[in-house]
C-alpha cells in the first residue's frame, strides 16, 4: 500500500466494518481507497478482511479487531516505503464471508443420451440446489482482481454452477459410455445420491484454485428437455 501527506487534513480514528447491507454478499470492498492507517477495522467470526496493494494481498486480518498501525500489520507495513504525516493508506479493503451460502440455484444442460428403448436422441436438463463456500480469502480475491470480475454473488456463483454443469455432464457421459448407467434411468433419480458423491470430489478440486468449494448438492433433478 502506498501512503499519501495531505498536510492540511487530520488524520483520526475511524472504525471499518463490514455494513449490514452486505451482509449476503462472498465479498465486500470497502468504498473508500483511501483509510486512516489510525483506522480499526473489525471482522466477524465469520468473514476474514484483505489489504490489496495495486493487485497484490499484502495483508490478512483475522477475527477481531485491528488496528492498522499496530503490530499485527507487519506484513502490510513492510509493503510501505514510507510514512507521511498524516499516515493514510492508499489501498483496497476486502471482506470475504466463511460462512456457507445455502440454496443457490443451478440448471443447464447435460447434453444428449440414446434413449434405450427408442434409440432415439433425446436431450437432457439437470437442476438442483449447492452449498458453497470461500475456503481460501485470498485466492479468491485475487481471481476477482485477476478477471477483473464483479465483486458480488452472482459473478463468483456463475464459477460455480458452470463448474459444476461442466462436470455433471462430462461424468454422466463418461458412465453412460461406459456402460455403468443405464441412459434411461438419468431421469428416474435411481443415479441421484452417486451423481452427488461422485461429482462433488470433482467439482471442488477444479474450484480449489478460485479458493471456493462446494460442500452439498440438493433436490438434483435429471429429466428429458422438452
Amino acid at each position: 500500500m502506498r501512503l499519501i501527506d495531505k498536510k492540511r487534513t487530520k488524520t483520526a480514528v475511524r472504525f471499518i466494518a463490514r455494513p449490514d447491507s452486505a451482509k449476503e454478499l462472498v465479498v465486500y470492498k470497502w468504498p473508500d481507497s483511501h483509510i486512516s492507517i489510525l483506522s480499526v477495522v473489525t471482522v466477524q467470526p465469520d468473514e476474514a478482511a484483505l489489504l490489496v496493494d495495486r493487485g497484490r494481498v499484502v495483508g490478512h486480518l483475522d477475527t477481531g479487531q485491528h488496528r492498522l498501525d499496530g503490530p499485527g500489520m507487519s506484513l502490510a507495513r513492510k509493503e510501505i516505503e514510507e510514512f507521511t504525516g498524516d499516515r493514510v493508506l492508499i489501498g483496497e479493503l476486502y471482506f470475504v464471508s466463511l460462512r456457507e451460502f445455502t440454496n443457490r440455484a443451478f440448471e443447464g444442460s447435460m447434453g444428449e443420451f440414446t434413449d434405450p428403448d427408442t434409440d432415439v436422441m433425446a436431450e437432457t436438463k439437470v437442476m438442483g440446489e449447492y452449498v458453497m463456500v470461500a475456503t481460501d480469502p485470498g485466492k479468491l480475491i485475487r481471481h476477482l482482481l485477476d478477471t477483473r470480475a464483479p465483486l458480488d454473488n452472482n459473478s463468483i456463483e456463475e464459477v460455480v454452477s458452470e463448474q459444476l454443469l461442466l462436470t455433471l455432464c462430462a461424468h454422466a457421459s463418461k458412465r453412460v459410455a461406459e456402460g455403468g448407467w443405464d441412459a434411461a434411468k438419468l431421469t428416474s433419480g435411481e443415479y441421484k445420491l452417486q451423481i452427488e458423491e461422485e461429482v462433488l470430489p470433482v467439482v471442488n478440486a477444479m474450484l480449489a484454485d478460485y479458493g471456493l468449494s462446494v460442500t452439498r448438492v440438493e433436490d438434483l433433478s435429471v429429466s428429458t428437455a422438452s
